[in-house]
C-alpha cells in the first residue's frame, strides 16, 4: 500500500496497532484499540510523540502534538488523523 493511499480509519488503526506492537514488543493483533495509550499501555509523553511522528510520516501530514494527548485511544487517534488527512 502506498503511504498516501492510506486514508481510511481502519487502515490508520492497523498502522497504529503495528507501531504499538513494535514499541510494546507484542503482537499487533493483541493491541486493544479502545484502551488509553498512556494508562493502559504505560506510554510516556515521548512515546506518544514518537508515535505521532511515525503517523505524520505515514500520512504525509503535520499533526499538532496535542492530538496525541487529547485522543487517548487508537480508535480516537485514527479518527482524528483521518479527518485531518481528508481536510488536508
Amino acid at each position: 500500500m502506498e503511504y498516501s493511499a492510506m486514508t481510511s480509519e481502519s487502515q490508520i488503526v492497523e498502522f497504529l496497532k503495528s507501531c504499538l506492537g513494535e514499541l510494546l514488543q507484542m503482537e499487533a493483533v493483541n493491541v486493544a484499540v479502545d484502551r488509553p495509550l498512556d494508562s493502559h499501555y504505560g506510554l510516556s509523553s515521548m512515546d506518544l510523540l514518537t508515535l505521532g511522528g511515525r503517523l505524520e510520516d505515514r500520512l504525509s501530514i503535520a499533526l499538532d502534538p496535542d492530538i496525541m494527548f487529547s485522543n487517548r485511544t487508537v480508535l480516537e487517534l485514527a479518527k482524528a488523523a483521518a479527518q485531518l488527512q481528508k481536510a488536508g
